[in-house]
């Protein structure tokens, strides 16, 4: 069996995640060349695994499971409109994400370590949650993106109460990346 290019994330609801869309809806008008993420597929990634084995799946279920043991559910706010690695010259255009708990850095920081025992590459970057929502591609009418990602810092986009932690299977296509649960851990 070939191996498969995998991440663990948390999904969004509906209600938070149409927020997201509108405001994603109101940043397309201005024409920049982002490659925006479909709604559908909007997620709150922890850990990018990259290519895995099927037959790894098992193994990183019971990690996945280590890193949220003893985690009670807990909720994670959506605000405002930013850009990486800096406003001024945006290549990644996300939502904050606030963690009022601060739980969610300790989950992926376990996924971090411990994944490594599997092959999967560690992140040597501090865990920075937000919401990826679209791609810079280019440079062009990037200007009015800026304007429009500048107004909207504070704005609420809701809330979601995290339950469960997802193994996503990453399927890339020429419509855009289709996502499969393989496996989840409940909190």
């Amino acid at each position: 069996m070939s191996p498969v290019r995998a991440f663990v994330a948390i999904h969004l609801d509906d209600k938070t995640r149409d927020a997201v869309a509108r405001a994603q809806a109101k940043l397309k008008q201005c024409g920049a060349a982002v490659r925006w993420v479909k709604p559908e597929s909007m997620h709150l990634t922890l850990k990018f695994l990259g290519e895995i084995e099927m037959e790894a799946v098992p193994g990183v279920a019971a990690i996945m499971a280590e890193a949220v043991e003893g985690v009670e559910p807990f909720t994670l706010t959506f605000r405002g409109l930013n850009a990486l690695p800096r406003i001024e010259s945006p290549r990644v255009v996300y939502v904050g994400v606030g963690d009022e708990g601060s739980v969610l850095a300790p989950i992926a920081d376990r996924l971090n370590d411990r994944l490594c025992a599997l092959g999967v590459k560690r992140e040597n970057r501090r865990f920075k949650a937000h919401l990826t929502i679209g791609r810079v591609k280019s440079r062009k009418k990037i200007e009015p993106l800026i304007e429009l990602i500048r107004a909207e810092p504070d704005t609420d986009y809701g809330a979601v109460d995290v339950t469960r932690i997802c193994l996503m299977r990453s399927e890339l296509k020429p419509t855009g990346a289709e996502y499969t649960v393989l496996h989840t851990a409940d909190l």
